[in-house]
Formats: C-alpha cells, structure tokens, sequence
C-alpha cells in the first residue's frame, strides 16, 4: 500500500485582504511529522511534502510530481492551512499570490484539485482543510456526483474534513488551528478513537472530532464527508489497534498499543494488568518496580523509557489517586528509581522533575490528611479493624508505619521546604499520642528513619527532632539490637514480638544480623552530638554487627543490584568502640570506595536516592 501526503501551510500573503497568519505552516509542518516521520507513519517520505506559504504553481508542480511523476499511490493525503473561501459557489485555498478580487485566476479551487486526482489513478484521497468556510466545499462536491462515475471502475473515492461551517471561522489555540491539534491529537494517540481497527478513516475521525467540539460548546462545526468508497477508506495508522483480543496496553497505561512503547509492553501486560487490578501492599510496589525496569530495559532508547515510565506510571498513580495513603508516594519514587541510571539524559531529567513535582502533590495532600484525622483521631494511625492478632500486628507495624510517614514527610522537605511547619505540627501529634511507638522493630525501618534524621540535620533543623533520634537509640540499646528481619514473612511477625518482648534472644531467622537500622542510628548519633552519652551505654551491644553498604556512584543507586560498592560489616567491641570510631570508619571507607562528593550533591541526586532506598529498603541513602 502506498500513500504520499502533500502538506501545506500559509503564513504568508502578498494581498492586502489577505492578513497574514501564524500557526498555518506549524499545523502543517505538525500534521507532516505525525504522518510520516512518527511511528504510526503509513506515508512514503520520498514521496510526501511539506510546502510553506507556496504559489499556485508550486502547488500545481508538487501535486504533478506526486501524483504522476512518482509510481501512483492507493491514498493520497491533502492538508491545507491558510485562508480559503467561497466564490461564485467555488471554494479556493488561498495561496502565497491570491487576490481576493482575482480568485478564479490566483487561488486554487477544489474543483482544479479534483480534476488533478481524478486524472491521476489514486484510488483514495483524503482531503483537511483547516480554514474558515470550509463546509462551502460542498458545491465542489457536485462535480463529482455523476450518475456515470459514481461507483464505476477506476474511480476513485474521496473523503474530506472540514474545520468549519460555510457561515464560520476556522478557531486556533496557542497558534494551533482547533481542527488541526484535534487530528493530531487523535492519530499521534494522545486521544483514543474508540475503535480498534487497524486504520482510521477521515470521515470517522471528523465524527469524533466534531462530537467533541459540540460537547465542549465550541463556536466552530468540523464536518465530514465521504463518498464513492467501494474500497478501503484510510487516513492513518490506529495507535490503538492491538494485535491482542484480551489486555490493550491502554487498560493499565496511557500508551497505544501500536506504539514501539506498546509493542514492548504486551510482552509485560500480564504482570501489569494483575498489578493494576489489585496493587496490594509495599510488595506490589515493589513488584510493579521489577516489571517496569524489566520493561525499560527492553526499549530501544531512553527516550522510549520516558515514554513508558509516564505512560505506565500516569496511568496507576491515576487508578489509586483516590487513596490518602502511602501508593501514590511509592509509585512516583518506584518510577523515579528506574530513570536514576538516565539523569545525564536531558529528556529523563524533565521527566524526573515531573515525577518529583507529582510527589509534592500527593505528599502534601498526605500529610494534610494526616494532620486533621490524627487531629480529630488521636488513635487514626492504630489499626482497629479485625480481631486478634490484626489487633496485635499494631505493636510490629505501628512503629514501621511511623517511620513511614516521617521518612515521606522528611522526602517531602527536599522538595519543598515550607511544609517545615506542617511536618513539626505532625511530629507534636506523635510526641503526644504515639511517644510510646518510637521503637526500632524492624529492618524496614531503616532508610525511612535515617533520611529523616539526615535531611533534618541536612536542613540545620536537627535540634528540632534529637528527642526522636534519642527514644530510638535508647530503644535499640534496650532490644541489644535484635530487629526483625527484611521482609520477614506474616506468619512470623508475632513469633518475632514474644520473643523480643520475653525472650533475651530473639532466634536467628527472625532478626537481621547484621543490621543496618542499628548503624545508621550511631551514625546519626554522631551528628547529632549525642554519640558520647550513647558511648557509656553501648557495652550493651558487645560483640553485635553492624552492617553499611557503600555505593560507588549514585547511577547504579537506582539498580536492583549494585555492581559498584564497598559492604562493610563492623562489631562492637573489635572493630570500633565509640560513635566516633565507627562514624570515622564509615567516612575512611566512603572516600575510599565512593566516587560520590558528598558535598556537591544537588537536591535531586539526595531526592533520588532516598526515593530508591524507600522502595527497596536494602539500601540506606548514606548520601542524605
């Protein structure tokens, strides 16, 4: 099959009636690039045009050299921009040279254009005319409508779109006629067509494109007509035809499924499709993680990953924003981990400030809500539903779930820092209702409390919060360290609480050993000038490990596994025995193994790396 356009646009008049225009040739020069150098492109580019403000013979000559210097295309496309207008029931495309006085001489009537085609064995032409007046074509229409051609063999069928009524003018938005960005719209997929057809027909689509402009209430009637079709009628490749019955990309992203994107993510739409029905909990979010990295590993450049990370990511932040809970936060920072590899990339880099504006949104939204049911609730953070042991898991999850929201909220501070007083108001409320929480229980916990205490140090604000810091590390003083393992199944949470609460030693498979939430706490400690009170207590701890992995750059932060890096296990008792020892061991071996400047690090190479650690808690944002 082949298909050429011809696309023309008129800025540009030398008569005096004739104002000039601005949009007309970037409407143009927009429906070329969707038609032939996107992706869904059905047209020949060799053999299709682009032509600015023309004379008539410019036009005459490139429709000649289409249409008969070139072997004869199945469809031929004519787009036009500019002015145009009825004469003496002819409708005229103004060119470059037309006089309004001189019509029939210098412009370019429908009739002469039907004349071309009919004369050229094209079996389909698709014909837009994004100019005022334009449903006045009509007439022209008559020169076709002969008893003896209708139908008959070799004639060709025509159909057109029309921006505007005979007695209306053709609108433009932001220098982009209304017709025109509608089409476009529609055939790049940023709109659907309900309908999942290979290809798209220009009648079907004025249909949609003139139900919206009625629905919107728009002083402008796009209209459609298409006659003599005893064959197939195509315009354009449907970004939303899908080689698969069952799942469309469309049902759990906003990408078409014909797209380069789409075709990617039908080999992933299973996984996806389950994931957007029922995300579940932490785990999900992790889940999604895995696909859509898998995912973006398969695209051909990172210009596709941008593409499938919004696409994706829109699409099921979307689906659970009526949510006030942690999903949405997890989701923008399980997306903004994939594109950590890419941030040189200036595209991604956009796409990131997106995704970080996006979790401003939502964290703010959060943490109001938070504000007022904990105001008009004191117990709004205690899971009161169930019985038994759903009642019990608030002593394991009640603490992890505070360290949640401080940590998100201390993610949000890197973002914007006036929410500064909205989060001191939040930290009050828990002095108040939940100081009894401020318990170290699980492994989990530990990115989330040492990005709060580090971007509060960070931010000069660390007297604001050294009480917090205190009523954790006198708790995990007094548990000697025994925190539950990462991901420690359901089943074993209770086991793990009788233990740790009657037991000296909690068993092996429950607890993380070593740790890392015991050894960013000593960090913090030093900071924060409490690691010598710390020190007369810390016998407590002979002999227990300490685990800290040291990144070598913060671009393979983001990776599931990190290549680059450094794991350092340190005891109590034989490797270090103050704060101090331990915190000038962790900075030696952070120079030595880490290409990372602590001191140069943008607000978004610290946000990023928190996001990362936050949705695969193996990893502690040491950078913070």
């Amino acid at each position: 099959m082949k298909a050429y356009l011809v696309s023309i646009g008129c800025d540009n008049y030398q008569s005096e009636t004739l104002n000039n225009l601005s949009g007309a040739e970037n409407d143009a020069l927009a429906v070329y690039d969707v038609l032939v150098d996107s992706e869904y492109s059905i047209y020949e580019k060799e053999s299709s045009y682009f032509l600015k403000s023309p004379v008539i013979s410019d036009v005459k000559g490139t429709l000649e050299e289409a249409l008969f210097d070139k072997e004869c295309p199945d469809i031929f496309t004519l787009f036009f921009a500019g002015h145009g207008g009825v004469v003496d029931g002819t409708y005229y495309l103004c060119l470059n040279e037309t006089k309004t006085d001189r019509m029939s001489f210098t412009g370019l009537s429908l009739t002469e254009i039907f004349r071309i085609v009919s004369s050229s064995g094209v079996k389909h032409v698709n014909l837009v005319i994004d100019a005022c007046n334009t449903a006045g074509l009509v007439n022209d229409l008559l020169s076709l409508i002969k008893p003896e051609l209708m139908g008959a063999k070799g004639s060709f069928g025509i159909s057109i779109l029309a921006a505007a009524a005979s007695d209306e003018y053709a609108g433009e938005v932001a220098g982009q006629g209304l017709l025109t960005g509608s089409l476009i719209n529609l055939i790049s997929g940023r709109d659907k067509v309900n309908s999942d057809v290979e290809f798209l027909d220009l009648v079907n689509l004025g249909r949609v494109i003139s139900t919206k402009f009625i629905q919107e209430g728009r002083d402008q009637t796009p209209s459609s007509w298409g006659m003599n079709l005893y064959g197939p009628s195509i315009f354009s490749k449907n970004p939303y035809h899908s080689q698969d019955d069952t799942i469309s990309t469309h049902d759990f992203s906003f990408i078409p499924p014909a797209s380069r994107v789409g075709m990617v993510l039908l080999n992933y739409k299973d996984d996806l499709w389950g994931l957007y029905d029922d995300l579940g909990n932490t785990e999900g979010v992790r889940e999604f993680l895995e696909v859509i990295r898998s995912a973006g590993e398969a695209v051909d450049n990172t210009d596709d990953l941008v593409t499938l990370l919004k696409g994706v990511g829109y699409r099921f932040i979307e689906k659970f924003s009526p949510e006030y809970d942690f999903k949405q936060l997890e989701l923008i920072n399980a997306i903004s981990t994939v594109l950590i590899p890419h941030l040189s990339n200036e595209k991604a880099r956009v796409a990131f400030s997106e995704f970080m504006a996006l979790f401003k949104f939502y964290g703010i939204r959060l943490l109001d809500d938070t504000l007022e049911n904990l105001q008009e609730d004191k117990y709004y953070l205690i899971n009161k539903e169930g019985a038994g042991f759903d009642v019990l898991s608030n002593y394991y999850y009640l603490p992890i779930r505070l360290s949640k929201l401080v940590g998100y909220f201390s993610q949000l501070l890197l973002v914007d820092e006036g929410v500064n007083e909205k989060v001191s108001a939040f930290l009050d409320l828990v002095r108040k209702d939940y100081s009894g929480h401020l318990m170290v229980m699980s492994e989990e916990q530990a990115p989330y409390l040492h990005s709060f205490f580090g971007v509060y140090h960070a931010l000069g604000k660390g007297e604001q919060v050294k009480d917090l810091l205190i009523s954790y590390m006198r708790d995990y003083i007094g548990c000697t360290g025994q925190v539950a393992a990462l991901n420690l199944p359901a089943e074993n949470t209770l086991k793990f609480l009788i233990q740790r609460y009657t037991q000296n030693k909690v068993n092996i498979e429950y607890k993380s050993n070593p740790d890392s939430l015991g050894a960013s706490l000593l960090l913090q400690s030093n900071a924060y000038g409490i690691g010598e009170d710390v020190d007369l207590v810390l016998h407590a701890l002979d002999r227990h490990s300490f685990h800290l992995f040291i990144p070598g750059n913060i671009g393979q932060f983001g990776g599931k596994i990190i290549e680059n890096g450094f794991n350092m296990v340190l005891r109590c008792g034989s490797n270090f025995w103050t704060c101090k020892d331990f915190s000038d061991i962790v900075k030696e071996h952070f120079e030595k193994y880490s290409e990372i400047d602590l001191s140069s690090l943008s607000s978004i190479e610290k946000y990023s790396c928190v996001a990362s650690s936050f949705v695969q808690p193996d990893r502690i944002p040491l950078m913070v």
